[in-house]
């Protein structure tokens, strides 16, 4: 769910951009980069609720936080990079 709920959200980060900044590779980065701070600070506070709350330590938790940062984000920067790459921009 969590995997789902961050290709999502980066949806909605470039269908922001598309609308307030036109279509351009640029807004596209743009948008990339900011759903990255933003995806990178929802892991975060999963993990600390998973440690404080779930009483789970942090050992036990990293795995997941990798994989749930990392998954959306390889392919939010993989379609950025091809598509800026397509554009020639």
């Amino acid at each position: 769910m969590f995997l789902a709920a961050g290709m999502a959200l980066w949806g909605v980060f470039v269908g922001v951009s598309r609308s307030l900044g036109g279509g351009s590779a640029r807004s596209l980065v743009r948008a990339t980069r900011t759903f990255l701070i933003a995806w990178f600070m929802v892991c975060v506070t999963n993990m600390w609720v998973g440690v404080t709350q779930s009483g789970h330590t942090a050992r036990e938790e990293w795995p997941e936080f990798a994989l749930i940062f990392l998954i959306p984000a390889a392919v939010a920067v993989a379609f950025a990079w091809v598509v800026v790459r397509r554009r020639g921009e």
